[in-house]
């Protein structure tokens, strides 16, 4: 990863079929700002690159800090502050249905146990991510969290623009997301760009998602959860928009 020397990078990345889509950040001259995307199968090679690059803040689209049971108070904050658009915050898991996914549990042995537990089960979208939000637990301590950081994208489009509000894989909700970050780039020129293959709503969840990195860097976001919470690994159970 190349690092600009008038600001440290500022990624935001999400989830795609497949792999990850990033969006890097790049300050260009007269205060403009551009992107350029990463296509990666896994998430660990931008772990590291941002691990390397002093400065650097990623915002990314996965749960990290997760309970041994019951909700946590930044998904209970992020659903309150969507409104009618609740749903698309998933329940972070708890440990023990990530281990059941580790040990290749399938779905329903899955829920099974949980309920077993007294948790309630994984609903099948959270389940189709665990693959994903274990790749990221596996590297994450309380240590890098200072540059790893949780966020949402619904959340950080409402932040720029309260009038999001359609789906995002409708028309509608495509457009009303491109307008949103009109406010801080250039989003046409960063969609031409954008590598063959990731669908345009998981590029807009990605630059969305890189805002708010920016944010952060800057001293300027918001936290949404008790920045007191710890999970059994000394992990901060945080939402950033």
């Amino acid at each position: 990863m190349h690092v600009e020397k008038s600001l440290p990078p500022a990624v935001g990345a999400d989830g795609m079929r497949g792999g990850w889509v990033a969006a890097l950040v790049v300050a260009a001259g007269g205060g403009a700002v551009t992107i350029r995307w990463w296509v990666l199968p896994t998430i660990a090679v931008l772990l590291r690159a941002v691990e390397d690059a002093p400065g650097a803040v990623l915002a990314l689209d996965m749960p990290m800090g997760l309970p041994d049971r019951g909700p946590r108070q930044c998904d209970r904050d992020a659903r309150v502050r969507l409104g009618a658009a609740r749903a698309s915050v998933f329940p972070a898991p708890a440990r023990g249905v990530l281990a059941d996914h580790r040990a290749g549990l399938d779905h329903a042995e899955a829920v099974r146990r949980a309920h077993q537990r007294g948790e309630d089960g994984p609903s099948v979208q959270l389940w189709n991510i665990l693959g994903k939000i274990g790749e990221v637990d596996a590297w994450l301590t309380p240590h890098r969290q200072a540059q790893v950081l949780e966020c949402h994208p619904e959340l950080s489009l409402r932040a720029l623009d309260d009038r999001v509000g359609a789906p995002k894989r409708t028309p509608l909700g495509r457009a009303q997301r491109r307008d949103a970050l009109r406010c801080w780039l250039d989003v046409d020129r960063a969609l031409a760009d954008l590598p063959r293959g990731v669908p345009e709503v998981d590029a807009l969840d990605a630059l969305a998602c890189a805002w708010t990195a920016l944010r952060v860097q800057r001293g300027e976001a918001e936290v949404l959860g008790d920045t007191e919470a710890r999970d059994p690994r000394g992990l901060r159970m945080l939402v950033h928009v």
